[in-house]
């Protein structure tokens, strides 16, 4: 159940973030999804860290803030996009493949 709002801001928010980021600067929109990720997880921490306080069925709320930025999926495009942007063609293949590799550790 708490897979479906994380799935759903990265279904419907990754587009619109991605033409945000065409538009304006891909280092605001990486900002801005740094900024929900840590908000949701640092939420998440504190209701669990506080149970008699919280009840733990507000984790379930907590996706709320992956708005803020569209969460994972638009922040790790945009590296992508980011990493296309700065090397050249022949160097591209070789930095994508590290940087995929570093991911996957």
């Amino acid at each position: 159940m708490f897979i479906i709002p994380h799935a759903s801001t990265a279904i419907f928010l990754t587009v619109p973030y991605g033409a945000l980021s065409d538009r304006t600067s891909r280092r605001l929109v990486v900002i801005l999804a740094c900024i929900g990720l840590v908000i949701a997880d640092g939420l998440t921490k504190v209701i669990v860290a506080f149970p008699d306080v919280f009840t733990l069925r507000l984790i379930w709320a907590t996706p709320i803030f992956l708005v803020i930025g569209g969460g994972g999926g638009v922040a790790g495009s945009l590296v992508y996009a980011i990493l296309a942007d700065v090397f050249p063609p022949a160097e591209r293949y070789v930095r994508l493949s590290r940087w995929y590799s570093l991911e996957t550790i």
